[in-house]
């Protein structure tokens, strides 16, 4: 393996995490991931062996070492994604099948005829206006123009709790989604675009963008929603932000039109601190 995956995310035995070392340990035979952890209680260490530092965590314990053999999920396309949850296989049009009643635990069945057309109707992907992809793996977008193709009409869109990389990763996804106005990306841990330019033209009709448990910033949410022109609703709760705007940080000045930020959940004490960094916005 070479040094291209690091900053890889990956995904083992549903514990999500990003690649930040790979190579020899001393002591040890062959070659170690260093993984840190989403969630820092599944790591058990900050980074370090025996006194050497191979990489660093935002957490002193989100860290640990495993091989790369080891059972991983590296992740699939959006449009892989899109299709193994809303095309299934079709069944001919006489069979019947069985569907239980609402919350009935079984007790109450009926026989319904043709579901096929229902889920024909869900198969056509153009149709699809709300997607959730929560937990699905995506890593990548697809081959330029193939999402706007296959399903130009969504307006939402859940990536919670994905393999995405990066910022360029997503707007690669959301560029070909004209008309996409809300998009969810908690639980995610999206590295910063080395060029702000990248976002450009991708996020045209944004009204609303969750972050939350995302650990973003208030200087990178700052520059991150500069391109989401017509952007009013931020969520960020979660984020273990204790202070918001921060005099040593590269400054960029606020998006004018967000009306409402969610700051649920956060480590928040100081009031005028506070009200001082949302001067500026209309919320």
């Amino acid at each position: 393996m070479d040094s291209k995956v690091i900053g890889t995310r990956v995904n083992h035995n549903g514990h999500y995490g990003t690649v930040r070392f790979v190579g020899p340990v001393d002591g040890t035979a062959g070659i170690w991931l260093g993984v840190e952890w989403d969630d820092p209680a599944r790591g058990k260490h900050s980074g370090s062996k025996d006194g050497k530092q191979y990489f660093t965590c935002r957490s002193p314990s989100a860290g640990s070492f495993i091989r790369p053999t080891a059972h991983l999920i590296y992740g699939v396309s959006f449009l892989e994604a899109l299709k193994a949850k809303y095309i299934e296989t079709l069944h001919g049009s006489d069979t019947q099948e069985k569907v239980v009643l609402g919350s009935s635990q079984g007790a109450i069945q009926v026989e319904a005829v043709s579901l096929d057309k229902i889920r024909e109707k869900f198969a056509r992907l153009d149709y699809l206006k709300e997607v959730s992809l929560d937990h699905a793996d995506v890593v990548r977008g697809d081959a330029p123009g193939s999402i706007m193709q296959t399903c130009p009409n969504i307006r939402g869109l859940d990536l919670s709790q994905n393999l995405l990389p990066d910022w360029e990763t997503v707007a690669s996804i959301t560029r070909e989604l004209p008309l996409l106005q809300r998009l969810s990306l908690n639980r995610n841990r999206l590295a910063l675009p080395a060029n702000y330019d990248a976002l450009t033209g991708a996020f045209q009709k944004l009204v609303e963008i969750q972050l939350n448990e995302t650990l973003i910033s208030w200087p990178e949410m700052q520059a991150i929603t500069a391109s989401m022109l017509v952007l009013q609703v931020v969520e960020l709760g979660y984020n273990r932000l204790s202070r918001l705007s921060d005099d040593t940080s590269p400054r960029t000045p606020p998006n004018s039109a967000v009306e409402v930020l969610n700051l649920d959940s956060n480590l928040l004490s100081d009031w005028s601190h506070i009200c001082g960094s949302l001067k500026e916005y209309n919320s």
